[in-house]
């Protein structure tokens, strides 16, 4: 064994690595390690989805405004929708709220195109390492240890919130800035509590997996956003900073 194994012998088997042994060490049933299969298998469909709604936009231009006012009847859907009604029938609506997501949020997605293609790709590879280092966190951590979040963070979006509307008016660089670092840190933080959140629903008998499903689409779609924005805002300052470079010379 190496030091590694010495350290997690039960995390083991052979030279591969048991995931699933790091989860019952944790406490999760399998039933559990099994809803949260389906969870992210559903969360990975759900991406896949909206990746096509933002290539879709790249192609047709969708309003953004439809775009919304489908999602909105959509999430409303998902979210009130009675329990009795089986999750798999509620799959393709999920998928489709996704795709109008992605068709949201294609405008976005075609400026950090045009800014320069690789911005968009950076993005998301960041997104995805972000989102899947601290889903996988949290979901190893101590039970229930992430879940005083929720207060911190709702304050948090509360004053988040009140920020965006201020600046409005007053239209600061500055303050716009700090907005998507705060929503950025907010969010990974909606990542944590939410993945905890889940594992304690389905142990109390909530296996509705597209409901959680969404849950964290939601979240990484927040968190997408706002490092494409911070990317291109970067990208653009570097292309400023050359053009003075160029006038001084």
């Amino acid at each position: 064994m190496n030091s590694w194994e010495n350290v997690f012998p039960h995390t083991f088997s052979g030279s591969a690595f048991d995931s699933a042994a790091l989860l019952k060490a944790n406490n999760i049933s399998y039933r559990v390690q099994n809803h949260l299969k389906q969870v992210y298998t559903t969360l990975a469909a759900t991406m896949l989805a909206a990746t096509a709604g933002s290539v879709f936009y790249l192609y047709t231009h969708l309003s953004p405004f439809l775009s919304s006012i489908a999602m909105m009847f959509l999430l409303f859907g998902l979210t009130l929708e009675s329990r009795d009604v089986r999750a798999e029938n509620r799959v393709p609506r999920l998928l489709l709220f996704g795709f109008f997501q992605g068709a949201s949020v294609g405008s976005l997605v075609e400026l950090g195109l045009y800014v320069s293609p690789i911005v968009v790709a950076q993005a998301f590879v960041m997104t995805v390492l972000t989102f899947g280092s601290f889903a996988v966190m949290a979901t190893l951590s101590e039970r229930r240890s992430m879940l005083y979040l929720y207060g911190i963070l709702a304050s948090g979006l509360s004053w988040l919130t009140f920020a965006s509307l201020f600046n409005v008016f007053f239209q600061s660089s500055s303050l716009f800035g700090a907005e998507l670092y705060l929503g950025l840190a907010l969010f990974v933080g909606y990542v944590c509590a939410d993945s905890q959140m889940i594992i304690e629903r389905a142990e109390l008998g909530d296996n509705d997996y597209v409901r959680h499903a969404l849950e964290l689409f939601l979240d990484f779609v927040a968190i997408f956003v706002r490092v494409l924005v911070i990317f291109i805002r970067s990208r653009l300052d570097e292309e400023r900073k050359k053009a003075r470079k160029k006038r001084r010379e």
